[in-house]
């Protein structure tokens, strides 16, 4: 069976904060009008996955606001606007790991969910060492 694209009837804007939330209403094929909840930011992010030369992995801990608890994360943040992908990955890596490497572009994954509009680069970043605290 082919899947039909379905068409926006309405979008609003119901929260503009540090993420943003827009009410979508589709039509969809039965011809039945649903709402979906779409969360955005203004800006694309980053993900760095980093490694030391000894092949030990460098994570953040993080307290996070939604499930309310602290979490080891690989490095992620938000690209500034103008900024390139690799000098956000950069940035990010160093303000929260304190480490600097090589980095590797490894592609991008243009939707981290069905609900969301941001796009994640990704990175590698190999050999890396400790520059600040």
């Amino acid at each position: 069976m082919p899947i039909e694209k379905w068409k926006k009837v309405e979008e609003k804007r119901v929260f503009d904060n540090f993420a943003k939330i827009d009410i979508a209403t589709f039509k969809l094929p039965n011809g039945e009008l649903k709402d979906f909840d779409i969360k955005t930011t203004d800006h694309d992010v980053i993900s760095v996955f980093g490694l030391t030369s000894d092949k030990k992995v460098i994570l953040t801990k993080q307290f996070r606001p939604g499930p309310e608890k602290i979490f080891y994360e690989f490095c992620a943040g938000l690209i500034e606007k103008g900024e390139e992908p690799v000098a956000a990955a950069k940035r990010e890596f160093l303000e929260e790991t304190g480490c600097t490497g090589e980095f590797q572009d490894t592609g991008v994954i243009e939707y981290v969910s069905a609900y969301n509009k941001a796009a994640t680069y990704c990175f590698v970043a190999l050999n890396c060492h400790k520059v600040t605290d």
